[in-house]
């Protein structure tokens, strides 16, 4: 039961990102010039720091990881493929810097998260 609890935000978190990286966008001009790159680090940051809660096994999380980085690479070149997307190497480098850091910054927390999220764990 633990473990299916642990697993449910991390398929929420990559059907939310297919979601966003795919529909179309909403024509506005952003108010900061490439945020976008930091909405990516922050959503594989996330997804990084995810996984590694959500996949206790390291090597089975790290499987996982590379799957991700795949994940978001082709996700770039889909939106090469759509009319109202482009796809940007600089958004492929944020997302990877997002999932090491989730990763790290999940490596670096995780004694506290054992400590106090115990029930979970």
């Amino acid at each position: 039961m633990k473990k299916t609890l642990r697993l449910i935000p991390l398929f929420i978190l990559y059907i939310a990102i297919l979601y966003l990286s795919l529909k179309t966008p909403s024509g506005k001009p952003p108010i900061i010039n490439n945020i976008d790159k930091l909405y990516h680090f922050i959503a594989y940051g996330t997804l990084g720091f995810t996984i590694c809660f959500s996949i206790l096994n390291k090597r089975i999380s790290y499987v996982i990881l590379v799957f991700s980085l795949i994940f978001g690479l082709t996700i770039e070149y889909i939106q090469g493929t759509l009319p109202y997307r482009d796809m940007s190497i600089a958004d492929g480098i944020s997302n990877t810097l997002g999932l090491i850091s989730g990763t790290i910054l999940y490596k670096r927390l995780e004694g506290l998260l054992r400590k106090y999220l115990s029930f979970i764990y």
